[in-house]
């Protein structure tokens, strides 16, 4: 009897732990693509999140080195499998991923210092996809 107990109580300690490990986070969403251009001459500088659903997001700056973050709610990222933009206007490179659970995060790492000009959310297209619109200048 005591061997039974001993197993029974290892099965529910490794159940415990196994259910507790799953994050009760679903993804919201999917990016499907990043693309970065240049408008007003190259005076400002357009980053275009595709995403599969309209999100909620939060964009702000941070210094030291001169970034801005944009926070989605946790996404899946399938990206095309092709370099992300580099050097590009005030971009110097681009980062992604899970910031935390529930919370995904897209930081633009500038080449100098730079001010948001407009963000903006576009509704879906032909293409039933939807887009977060971040432009920046010197």
């Amino acid at each position: 009897m005591f061997f039974f107990n001993v197993h029974f109580f290892r099965g529910i300690c490794f159940y415990i732990f196994f259910v507790s490990s799953f994050s009760c986070y679903a993804v919201e969403g999917l990016v499907t693509d990043i693309r970065v251009s240049q408008r007003e001459n190259n005076a400002v500088t357009r980053v275009v999140i595709d995403t599969t659903k309209k999100l909620p997001f939060n964009v702000f700056m941070l210094e030291n080195p001169n970034r801005i973050v944009i926070d989605l709610p946790e996404v899946a990222w399938t990206l095309p499998p092709r370099p992300l933009p580099v050097s590009i206007g005030l971009l110097s490179k681009l980062r992604y991923g899970l910031n935390k659970p529930g919370n995904s995060r897209l930081v633009i790492d500038l080449s100098d210092q730079a001010v948001i000009k407009k963000t903006f959310a576009n509704d879906h297209n032909k293409n039933n996809i939807y887009q977060v619109v971040v432009d920046f200048k010197p």
